[in-house]
C-alpha cells in the first residue's frame, strides 16, 4: 500500500523549517514570547539600575547587549525566513511529490529551474521532525524533504511514521507545535 504526500516549497513551508532549526522541538511561537519576556526582565533591570545608581559605562554597554540580542532574535523569527525565501530565486514554488512505498520513498520535483525523480531507501535519512503540519525527513544533517501532512493520500501520519522509526529510532522526533 502506497501512502502519497506533497509539498509546495513556498514561503510559509521554509518558515517552518527554519523555525524548526531555530527551536528544534520546542513550539517557536512560545519560545519567541519566553526570550522577549527574558530580555524584557533584564532590560527593566538595568533600567531600575540605572535610575537608582545612575548610568555607568558597564550599564550601558550591558543596555547595548540586550538591545542587540532581543533584535538578533526578532531579525532571525522574522526577516531570516523572508530573506531565505528570496534567495532561492527560481527554486520558489517548487513541488515534491512523495510516494512512501514498503521500503523506499519516490520524490517526483517539477518547477521553473528543476524537474527530476528520486527514490531513496528509509535506511537513507538520519532523522526526522514531525510537527502538526509538517514532516521534515532530512536525508543529510543539511538536506531535508518537507511534507505536508494535510495532503496525505492512503495513508495516515501514524502509518507513515510507523515506517520511518524501525530505522531512525530515537532520531524520529516528533514536536508538539
Amino acid at each position: 500500500m502506497e501512502i502519497r504526500a506533497k509539498c509546495t516549497f513556498d514561503r510559509q513551508a521554509l518558515r517552518a523549517l527554519i523555525h524548526l532549526t531555530m527551536f528544534k522541538k520546542a513550539s517557536p511561537v512560545k519560545r519567541l514570547i519566553f526570550w522577549s519576556c527574558c530580555f524584557a526582565i533584564i532590560f527593566a533591570a538595568i533600567l531600575l539600575e540605572m535610575i537608582l545608581f545612575g548610568a555607568d559605562t558597564v550599564l550601558l554597554c550591558l543596555m547595548g547587549a540586550e538591545l542587540v540580542g532581543i533584535g538578533l532574535i526578532y531579525f532571525s523569527y522574522f526577516a531570516i525566513p523572508e530573506i531565505q525565501y528570496r534567495s532561492l530565486a527560481k527554486m520558489r514554488e517548487t513541488v515534491n511529490r512523495y510516494v512512501f512505498g514498503e521500503d523506499d520513498v519516490r520524490v517526483y520535483t517539477s518547477g521553473q529551474a528543476l524537474q527530476g525523480e528520486s527514490k531513496l531507501e528509509y535506511t537513507l535519512f538520519v532523522k526526522a521532525y514531525e510537527t502538526t503540519k509538517y514532516l521534515f525527513l532530512y536525508q543529510t544533517g543539511n538536506q531535508v524533504y518537507i511534507m505536508e501532512k494535510a495532503t496525505l493520500e492512503g495513508g495516515t501520519a501514524e502509518e507513515l511514521r510507523g515506517k520511518f522509526l524501525p530505522y531512525l529510532e530515537n532520531k524520529y522526533v516528533i514536536c508538539n507545535y
